[in-house]
């Protein structure tokens, strides 16, 4: 589900997404069973066309956007970091990658696809409060370790601002988006 959507064109998905869908089949060595295709074509679908909260530092700003509005020059897939905290030698070294930047006028969003299936427990995609709680108690060092990349990363472009000032001019947030759990024009599973 992750490579689907580091191929697709957000702008213009549904005039290749059953070819993408079925490269991705093949290249992981699954069977390609055209049944799949419309489950997955109606995922994409209601993810790229959710609404997601854009944060001004860490305050909602009340605006959101869609996926599917953010061209190819202003989304970057599995942007990999690299995080030495504190200059110690390996003592605290950190590598990932997250999942999806994206730049929405001078603010970036860290989008970090989240594809399992949760718990019993969990009664709905569009519980908001549910989710946040799964997200805190599953997620916050990982949300805190994007943060603090994209601060650093944002604070090299902007040489003369302080990291406050990058984290509040610059900085839009970080969204775990359910895939199973996002419906058209809603923030449900975000």
């Amino acid at each position: 589900m992750h490579e689907i959507f580091e191929l697709l064109d957000y702008t213009d998905y549904q005039s290749n997404l059953n070819k993408i869908i079925k490269r991705c089949f093949i290249a992981n060595q699954i069977v390609y069973d055209d049944n799949w295709t419309e489950g997955l074509k109606q995922m994409v679908d209601n993810v790229l066309t959710s609404d997601i909260t854009i944060f001004h530092g860490g305050v909602d700003s009340g605006q959101s956007f869609k996926l599917n509005s953010i061209s190819n020059d202003n989304k970057r897939a599995e942007c990999e970091f690299n995080v030495n905290m504190e200059d110690s030698f390996l003592k605290n070294y950190f590598n990932g990658f997250i999942d999806l930047l994206v730049k929405i006028d001078d603010r970036v969003v860290i989008i970090d696809w989240k594809s399992d299936s949760l718990n019993q427990q969990f009664t709905s995609y569009a519980d908001a409060q549910q989710l946040i709680s799964h997200v805190n108690d599953s997620y916050s060092i990982q949300r805190t370790l994007y943060g603090y990349y994209l601060i650093e990363a944002l604070s090299s472009k902007y040489p003369n601002k302080t990291k406050q000032q990058v984290f509040n001019d610059h900085f839009g947030g970080v969204c775990y988006v359910f895939l199973r759990g996002c419906n058209k024009n809603k923030s449900n599973g975000i």
